[in-house]
């Protein structure tokens, strides 16, 4: 055994959002975006199963950091690959 699981965590996109393939365009033009920038000592919560994408600009040294931390939710969505629906919520 061993490899990858046949479930997907569903707070992960299927494709990249930037240049999304045909069949989810339509769908990924809909999406809202929103830019933040995280200062020195600032910190962004972002609520389980937000989907998200996290960008670096290192410092004017080249110092760059982040951190995260993960809370473990009460409940999860699980769906194999094969399925075209949201799989049920599961208590975790």
């Amino acid at each position: 055994a061993g490899g990858l699981s046949d479930e997907a965590v569903m707070n992960y996109a299927a494709y990249d959002i930037h240049r999304p393939p045909d069949e989810y365009a339509a769908r990924a033009a809909k999406l809202r975006r929103e830019l933040v920038t995280v200062g020195p000592g600032e910190v962004l919560y972002l609520p389980f199963g937000w989907w998200h994408e996290v960008r670096a600009r290192p410092a004017e040294h080249g110092l760059c950091a982040s951190a995260a931390c993960f809370f473990e939710p009460f409940f999860c969505r699980f769906q194999p690959r094969t399925w075209a629906e949201p799989g049920p919520i599961l208590p975790n």
